[in-house]
Protein backbone atom coordinates (compact mmCIF):
# COMPACT_ATOMS: atom_id res chain seq x y z
CA UNK A 1 0.00 0.00 0.00
CA UNK A 2 2.71 2.29 0.90
CA UNK A 3 4.63 1.83 -2.62
CA UNK A 4 1.34 2.17 -4.52
CA UNK A 5 1.02 5.77 -2.24
CA UNK A 6 4.37 6.86 -3.23
CA UNK A 7 3.76 6.03 -6.59
CA UNK A 8 0.84 8.29 -6.84
CA UNK A 9 2.39 11.13 -4.90
CA UNK A 10 5.76 10.69 -7.65
CA UNK A 11 3.07 11.02 -10.67
CA UNK A 12 1.25 14.19 -8.87
CA UNK A 13 5.22 15.67 -8.01
CA UNK A 14 6.34 14.84 -11.76
CA UNK A 15 2.52 16.73 -13.08
CA UNK A 16 2.73 19.85 -11.30
CA UNK A 17 6.36 19.69 -12.21
CA UNK A 18 5.67 19.77 -16.04
CA UNK A 19 2.67 22.17 -15.59
CA UNK A 20 4.81 24.54 -14.31
CA UNK A 21 7.80 24.28 -16.52
CA UNK A 22 5.32 24.73 -19.48
CA UNK A 23 3.57 27.85 -17.40
CA UNK A 24 6.92 29.26 -17.33
CA UNK A 25 7.69 28.27 -20.70
CA UNK A 26 4.16 29.60 -22.19
CA UNK A 27 4.94 33.29 -20.24
CA UNK A 28 8.99 33.33 -21.68
CA UNK A 29 6.79 32.96 -25.46
CA UNK A 30 4.54 36.13 -24.36
CA UNK A 31 7.70 38.37 -23.49
CA UNK A 32 9.36 37.07 -26.40
CA UNK A 33 6.14 38.14 -28.61
CA UNK A 34 6.08 41.41 -26.87
CA UNK A 35 9.26 42.42 -27.79
CA UNK A 36 9.13 40.57 -31.05
CA UNK A 37 11.38 37.69 -31.05
CA UNK A 38 9.50 35.74 -33.48
CA UNK A 39 12.41 33.08 -33.94
CA UNK A 40 12.30 32.61 -30.27
CA UNK A 41 9.03 32.38 -29.42
CA UNK A 42 8.34 29.82 -32.59
CA UNK A 43 11.17 27.76 -30.69
CA UNK A 44 8.86 27.95 -27.43
CA UNK A 45 5.81 26.75 -28.66
CA UNK A 46 7.47 23.74 -30.52
CA UNK A 47 9.07 22.85 -27.02
CA UNK A 48 5.13 23.59 -25.36
CA UNK A 49 3.72 21.45 -28.15
CA UNK A 50 5.90 19.09 -27.76
CA UNK A 51 4.94 18.45 -24.09
CA UNK A 52 0.80 18.86 -24.85
CA UNK A 53 0.28 18.12 -28.41
CA UNK A 54 -3.33 18.45 -28.06
CA UNK A 55 -3.42 22.03 -26.74
CA UNK A 56 -4.55 24.66 -29.17
CA UNK A 57 -3.58 27.34 -27.48
CA UNK A 58 0.45 26.68 -28.18
CA UNK A 59 -0.48 25.74 -31.58
CA UNK A 60 -2.13 28.67 -32.32
CA UNK A 61 0.45 30.65 -31.03
CA UNK A 62 2.90 28.45 -33.21
CA UNK A 63 0.90 29.54 -36.28
CA UNK A 64 1.49 33.13 -35.66
CA UNK A 65 4.46 33.14 -34.49
CA UNK A 66 5.72 31.55 -37.53
CA UNK A 67 3.71 33.53 -40.03
CA UNK A 68 5.55 36.75 -38.16
CA UNK A 69 8.73 35.21 -37.94
CA UNK A 70 8.38 34.75 -41.66
CA UNK A 71 7.18 38.10 -42.90
CA UNK A 72 10.16 39.56 -40.41
CA UNK A 73 12.88 37.22 -42.52
CA UNK A 74 11.51 38.32 -45.64
CA UNK A 75 11.45 42.25 -44.94
CA UNK A 76 15.36 41.42 -43.52
CA UNK A 77 16.05 39.65 -47.20
CA UNK A 78 14.35 42.67 -48.72
CA UNK A 79 16.45 44.89 -47.52
CA UNK A 80 19.61 43.30 -47.38
CA UNK A 81 19.00 42.67 -51.22
CA UNK A 82 18.39 46.43 -51.80
CA UNK A 83 21.80 47.09 -50.28
CA UNK A 84 23.74 44.38 -52.71
CA UNK A 85 24.21 42.14 -49.78
CA UNK A 86 23.06 39.47 -52.44
CA UNK A 87 24.47 36.32 -50.43
CA UNK A 88 23.01 37.42 -46.84
CA UNK A 89 19.65 37.98 -48.22
CA UNK A 90 20.04 34.52 -49.59
CA UNK A 91 20.41 33.51 -46.31
CA UNK A 92 17.81 35.20 -44.58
Amino acid sequence: MRKLTAGLIMVVLLGATAGCTSHRMFREAQQAELEGDWDRVVVLFLELLDRQPNNMAFRTGLLRAKIRASQDHFERAKKLHEAGALERALLE
